[in-house]
């Protein structure tokens, strides 16, 4: 199955909606509709309006959502030639990981913000090609804040952008302040709209408070170590095996190796501190497929690629159809 996208053209790229639908059917055979909570921010519930209330319509946009993700990601490897062949395995293994059970399948605010970071992150990394990198230091301040905005605990990833700027070029005061001023321009916006609507009091609870806490050691559970093993294994996997991604690469595919390597790092800390994993494990599958697809490709035999792939596959299936009860 693996061949079907080893080859980077339309065709293929369309065989990734299929594979998304495959991977995610459990979601449509019986939905569960995102319940919009007091707690949820004022951007969520803008979105919840818009989006269908059904489960069924959901899970449609669900995996419409999650296609565009892995497209997004499949573009940023591709552009930066981050594998030594150009193939669309990063998007095929971030719509599995992105399925891997239950939980995962509903459209949550964290699905909907992890659009933003995957756009965040191209942005930054667009910043060393370009003369003049207003434009983008701007655009990856919007979509880092409005990730923010929509899932809260995605606050730690604003120094992304901060970090690309250093990583990626020369850092200057100027570019700084153009991805500040792309920061507090939905920042402005946010706070004006809870202002007209007298509900300035509740910014502080919805988005600066954070429930950060050392992982309970004590208090063990059959879902927190599923949870805790399924971010923080492949975590250490990838910066074990740091200097062996980065060997024989140009210095652009290092730059940007190294923002995707800063980007896993802050979400492993916030996964690590916060008292709910399930809130950072969509943004750490984003590094995990593109790292994930390079160490894979680097595979010489196809058949040792394509039992990987198969394995995961039926984990997925066993754990989404009650096989695998965690």
């Amino acid at each position: 199955m693996l061949a079907l996208f080893r080859t980077n053209l339309f065709f293929n790229s369309m065989l990734l909606l299929l594979y998304a639908v495959i991977v995610r059917l459990k979601s449509i055979l019986t939905p569960i509709s995102y319940e919009i909570k007091e707690s949820d921010t004022a951007v969520s519930h803008f979105i919840y309006r818009i989006l269908p209330e059904s489960g069924w319509g959901q899970a449609v946009v669900g995996i419409f959502l999650v296609f565009i993700q892995a497209a997004l990601i499949n573009r940023f490897s591709i552009r930066y030639k981050l594998e030594e062949q150009l193939s669309l395995i990063p998007g095929m293994i971030y719509i599995l990981l992105s399925s891997f059970y239950p939980a995962l399948l509903i459209l949550s605010p964290a699905l909907v913000a992890s659009t933003f970071l995957i756009a965040g992150l191209l942005q930054s990394a667009q910043i060393y090609r370009v003369t003049d990198s207003g434009f983008n230091n701007f655009n990856a301040g919007v979509c880092f804040a409005l990730a923010w905005f929509i899932h809260p605990p995605f606050f730690i990833f604003i120094l992304t952008g901060f970090i690309g700027q250093v990583i990626m070029r020369s850092y200057s005061l100027r570019e700084f302040a153009q991805y500040t001023f792309g920061l507090f321009s939905v920042v402005i916006i946010i706070f004006s709209i809870h202002f007209v609507q007298d509900d300035f009091s509740t910014l502080i609870s919805k988005y600066f408070y954070f429930q950060y806490n050392l992982y309970d050691l004590l208090n063990w559970d059959t879902q927190k170590i599923i949870k805790l093993l399924l971010g923080l294994i492949p975590s250490l996997f990838f910066l074990i095996n740091y200097t062996k991604i980065l060997s024989k690469r140009v210095i652009l595919a290092t730059k940007v190796l190294n923002l995707v390597f800063w980007f896993l790092a802050l979400g492993l800390i916030g996964f690590l501190l916060s008292l709910n994993q399930t809130a950072y494990i969509h943004a750490l599958f984003i590094p995990f497929s593109i790292l994930g697809a390079i160490l894979l490709l680097r595979i010489k035999n196809p058949f040792i690629e394509e039992i990987i792939h198969l394995v995961l596959l039926m984990t997925l299936f066993a754990i989404q159809y009650n096989l695998i009860v965690i």
